[in-house]
């Protein structure tokens, strides 16, 4: 039997700095430091229909972990669902919550 270690996703808060994703972690010498969860692609011609889907892409991904966060929230609060609107969106949660922590 094999054991599988699932990695958890880098705690929030997540923020935008120039192209990148970035969170402020703490290091073992007691500083903290930036350190890049993810980033956009770098486009080196600025075109104004461009920037803005650049720059909207990397708040949703910054937003991440606040969003996971929501979504867990809203779940337990829905618990057991009693009738086929709040069974929909339980299913829908649940099923996004599984995407995001890779299950």
């Amino acid at each position: 039997m094999t054991t599988e270690t699932k990695a958890k996703h880098t705690p929030g808060p997540w923020k935008v700095q120039g192209n990148s994703i970035v969170t402020n972690t703490p290091r073992p010498e007691g500083c903290y430091c930036d350190v890049i969860i993810a980033e956009t692609p770098h486009c080196y011609e600025p075109k104004d229909h461009i920037w803005p889907v650049i720059a909207a892409n990397a708040r949703l991904i910054a937003a991440a972990p606040d969003l996971l966060a929501a979504l867990k929230h809203i779940a337990d609060l829905i618990g057991v669902p009693n009738d086929d609107e709040s069974k929909a969106i339980s299913e829908t949660a649940r099923k996004a919550i599984a995407k995001a922590e890779g299950n």
